[in-house]
Parts: C-alpha cells; structure tokens; sequence
C-alpha cells in the first residue's frame, strides 16, 4: 500500500469520525455526548499512531541511516519493511551503498578516509586509469553489451580495421559486415556460449580491413557481470599473423627435416634422454635387420656393445651437463641377427627454452674397422 492511499484513508476516517460527531451531539445527552467526544478524540490519536508507524518512523530511521552512511560508517545495516514507495527508496540506498564499497575496493581508499565525496574522487580517478589502460592497450580491444550491440572499441580497433569508432558504436557485432564469412560461424557461436555464461576457450576471427587486406586475431572473450548477471562481454583481439606465419615456417621445415630424416642413405633416430628409440629411419632399420616398430620398442643400450657401452654413456651425461654440445664415436652395434658391425655415431642434442634435454639426434653410418 503506497503513502497516497494511507493518507487518503486516514483522511477519510477523520472525515466521517467528524461528521458524525456533529451530526449527533446536538441529540445527544450530556453524558453521552462526553463519551461520543471521547471516542473522537481517541480515534485521532489511533489515527496518529498508525501514521507515525507506518510513515513517520521509517522515513526517520531511514534519514539516521543516511546520516551514518554520510558519516562513513558503511558497515551501517538498512532493514525498513514497509511495503511502499519508503521501502523501495531503501532498496536504492542499499544499492548506492553497495557501489560504493565496491568503489572503495576497486580505489584503494582507506575506511578512514570514506566519504562520498572522497569515493567519487576516487571512483572517477579509477575510471580515468581504467579508460587509460583501455586506450593505449598494444591490442584491439571491443565492449559489448548483453545484446551483443558494440558499446566501445579502443583506438588500435581504429588503427587495425581503417574504420572510425562511428562505423562501431551501436551497431551489432556480427551486422558489420567485416567477419569473414569463414569465421562468422563460430564466432556467433562463441558468443551464444559467453551470454549463456560459459568459459569459452580462444578462438580465430578474421576480420576484413577497409583496404580489403584480412587482420587476423585470436579472440579472448569474457563475460562482464553485475548483481550475477550478464550485462555484456569484453573482447581482446590479439593480432596472430607472424605466429601464423612462424607456425607455418615450422612445419614447412619440419616437413623438410622428415624428408630428409626419412630418405637419408646413412641411419637416423631421435633418442629420448633415457635412451629410447622415438623415430628411427628405413636405412637404421635395414642397417640393423629391424622393423620400425621392433627398433622403437629398444633403447640403443640394449643393442651397444658391452665395452662400448660406457664410454657412450659417459658422453651422453657430458652432453646432458652442457660440458659437450655434441660427440662423435666408432662403437659397435649388435644386429638382430645377433651379429656385430662397427659404425660411427655422431650424435647432438635438442633442449627446450629452459635448457632441459627434450632428445638426442643421432646420425649412424657403418664403417669397416681395420683391427689389427
């Protein structure tokens, strides 16, 4: 019930309270008419009370309240149950106050410094950084409502795409008509998937520039929340064109680097640091009379011979130690026919960005040994 229907019972009870007073107490006796005045006045002051409970009070409590929050105590609880429009002005208050702790967190200011003057200095000062950070970022960065509808874009969405921020604002992302169509499939899928609340992992968009050239970027996606609801998304575009580029480079020479592994007159493999034969090549296998799949199974322990086999080893742990970056050394080696032939090894060593082994290539080529 809202205060304008309150006010407007209390009138009307006033109201007929008074005129029936009138109308009777001409008629009525002196003692009656001292019991009629009575109750009159007795129901105003019902009247009164119930004003005062259910308007005067918490329009009271609630100024206390305000004054506190003023104050800064923003611990402050607001609890006013009155099912009117003083309720719902409560409910905003609980709002401002829950912004502006959320303000104080996002700002830095301490308890003792808090005052609305202070956390709006601060609010606009963290806006000021945010903007800042936003702007210059070294990637394009896109806002977008729940509706999908661009909200803002930084300046390198400008420098990469040749439009203004115009051709952006307001419109919906996927109308634009710069998403390849290569890419539009699960981009509008990726998105369904973010405004529905999920974690999307990165994905590829291709975006076709003014000039016509394609940018290609890597999509970091998030949700942007409020009070647990979705009210849009934040969108990080990193250029990935040189990685492409690079990725391609590497597989180009790594399909170099398996033809030549593959169709090199003298044995290859690619040994683990324990050893193990990971890749072996046709003229190893024939060398040895194994099967590929036989000779991965073995480490080149198993097939060295005994007095070879420790000075080999002890290369292997120089190499591991960074004392040698490579070696070179006749041995033998043990056939599957349990046959014995001499070759030389020559063998170097692949590390990750940290320095730890990731595997030995080793080039093997039979020779006659001359004993004498």
């Amino acid at each position: 019930m809202d205060i304008k229907f309150r006010f407007m019972i209390a009138v009307g009870l006033a109201s007929i309270i008074y005129t029936t007073t009138t109308l009777y107490v001409r008629t009525l006796s002196e003692p009656m008419t001292l019991g009629l005045l009575f109750f009159t006045v007795l129901s105003f002051w019902v009247i009164g009370i119930i004003l005062e409970y259910s308007i005067t009070a918490p329009i009271k409590k609630l100024t206390k309240d305000l004054n506190e929050i003023r104050a800064g105590n923003l611990s402050r609880h607001i609890e006013i149950k009155t099912d009117d429009e003083i309720e719902d002005l409560a409910d905003s208050v609980k709002g401002i106050l829950v912004s502006m702790k959320l303000a104080i967190m996002r700002t830095g200011v301490s308890k003792e410094d808090v005052g609305i003057g202070k956390i709006i200095e601060a609010k606009e000062k963290a806006e000021e950084k945010y903007k800042n950070i936003f702007e210059n970022a070294i990637d394009p960065i896109v806002v977008l409502d729940e509706k999908g509808i661009i909200i803002d874009v930084n300046h390198r969405v400008l420098e990469e795409t040749g439009y203004s921020k115009d051709f952006f604002i307001g419109k919906y992302f996927a109308n634009l008509g710069i998403i390849d169509v290569s890419s539009l499939p699960i981009t509008l899928q990726r998105y369904a998937d973010i405004y529905r609340g999920k974690k999307i992992i990165p994905f590829e968009m291709k975006v076709i520039k003014k000039d016509g050239s394609i940018f290609v970027g890597e999509v970091n996606a998030a949700s942007i929340y409020s009070d647990s609801k979705i009210i849009g998304s934040v969108n990080i575009i990193r250029d990935i064109k040189e990685r492409k580029i690079t990725i391609e480079k590497l597989r180009e020479n790594e399909e170099k680097f398996k033809g030549f592994f593959e169709n090199s007159e003298i044995g290859m493999t690619i040994v683990s640091p324990e050893g193990k034969f990971v890749e072996v090549n046709n003229s190893l296998c024939k060398m040895l009379q194994y099967s590929k799949d036989e000779l991965t199974k073995k480490t080149f322990q198993e097939i060295t011979h005994k007095d070879d086999l420790e000075e080999d080893l002890n290369n292997v742990k120089n190499m591991i130690n960074g004392k040698i970056s490579n070696y070179s050394m006749d041995k033998r080696y043990i056939k599957k026919d349990g046959k014995i032939i001499w070759i030389t090894l020559t063998v170097s060593m692949v590390k990750d960005k940290n320095g730890k082994p990731l595997y030995f290539v080793s080039q093997i080529q039979e020779i006659k040994k001359i004993t004498g």
